[in-house]
């Protein structure tokens, strides 16, 4: 009798090696094509959350340089992938923040009628932010300068995440960033934003007869971005008649020069580390504000200055020294203002100079003159 085999026993592992095949298949087309596409989403939504975080730092800066309040910004350096179990995630990532040196802030043809500022360059900082994506590739990084944050592309362009303040009508306004701040790291960072130099003072600055009032300031934007960012404050409506950028072929850090419209503006220069310690600047100069006046014999008259950083902004706890004429008549703190008084009962027939200075010779502070004519 001739034997017939029997192929239901070898049909369910060769079912199984197929369908195993299939999975492996599967896996590997999900690996290959789904697993890409998902950590570019993954990587382009945190892309537009820093982007969001960024310009809360720059708003968080404006706001300690406007009221000096210690107003710390966090920003998520790194992407959180979502967990998967048969299929190869990508690694951690993680993002750089930096601060980059810029060089110096400065008014040309500028003209103070009513101050004696030795020192109006003001050396700054930018804040560049660098992502490490595993997909996600738009040859951009994040950045801030002059308390504006914007995205970046390689060809230089850029897009603003925040308001400019550099020039608000007749308003000027340096926000000046100091101190060092490298982290790199796939958590959330912290941007201890601290008042250095800061106060509600402004200065009259007007052109000289050199030419019009411009600010120079350097930037790592082109020209066509600054001028996006200005739009709104060119003429005629706004006061800048012009705006350039001199690209620098040597460095990737051009001049930006902004041409103002002839009249009177008021300087507000404040200055904010983004460190947590904070040294605060030395008195740089002293402002009268009694000025000469004229007296008579016998009477009380409150003679005022005040001590002023480089930054215009007052400084507190200075002894100021008063003299009469060359005599001595007492020495004075200046208050949380920067002020420091002196009452002085007027003695003579004709007139009296009143000096102040700082006590400490190695200020380097010139004193000013307060004349007093009797009357």
């Amino acid at each position: 009798m001739r034997r017939r085999f029997d192929n239901r026993a070898v049909a369910v592992p060769v079912a199984a090696v197929l369908v195993l095949g299939f999975l492996i298949l599967g896996l590997t087309v999900y690996q290959a094509t789904v697993v890409p596409a998902e950590t570019e989403q993954v990587e382009h939504e945190h892309s537009t959350t820093v982007s969001s975080q960024f310009a809360g730092v720059a708003d968080s800066i404006q706001m300690t340089a406007t009221d000096g309040s210690a107003s710390p910004s966090t920003v998520r350096l790194g992407v959180q992938y979502p967990f998967r179990t048969f299929v190869v995630g990508p690694r951690q990532s993680s993002g750089t923040l930096e601060t980059d040196p810029l060089g110096a802030v400065q008014l040309e043809n500028a003209s103070y009628p009513n101050t004696e500022n030795p020192d109006r360059r003001y050396t700054t900082s930018g804040i560049r932010y660098t992502p490490t994506y595993s997909q996600y590739d738009v040859g951009a990084e994040t950045w801030l300068e002059h308390g504006v944050a914007v995205r970046r592309a390689d060809s230089g362009s850029a897009v603003g995440l925040s308001d400019q303040y550099l020039v608000d009508g007749s308003r000027l306004s340096l926000p000046v960033l100091n101190g060092s701040l490298s982290r790199s790291t796939s958590e959330r960072t912290t941007v201890p934003n601290r008042p250095v130099s800061v106060s509600e003072t402004t200065v009259e600055v007007t052109a000289n007869e050199s030419g019009p009032l411009t600010l120079v300031a350097p930037t790592r934007l082109d020209e066509s971005t600054w001028n996006r960012l200005l739009a709104s404050e060119r003429t005629p409506d706004g006061q800048i008649t012009d705006i350039s950028v001199r690209d620098d072929p040597e460095t990737d850090t051009g001049e930006l020069r902004i041409t103002l419209a002839e009249g009177s503006y008021d300087l507000d220069v404040a200055s904010v580390a983004v460190t947590d310690r904070v040294d605060e600047p030395d008195p740089a100069y002293l402002f009268e504000r009694t000025q000469d006046q004229t007296v008579s014999e016998g009477m009380t008259v409150p003679v005022s200055v005040e001590v002023r950083d480089r930054y215009d902004n007052p400084v507190s706890g200075v002894p100021v020294e008063f003299s009469a004429d060359g005599s001595a008549l007492g020495t004075v703190r200046s208050d949380e203002r920067g002020v420091a008084t002196y009452e002085y009962t007027v003695a003579g027939s004709d007139t009296v100079d009143i000096t102040a200075e700082t006590v400490d010779p190695e200020l380097s502070v010139e004193p000013v003159t307060i004349r007093l004519r009797i009357a």
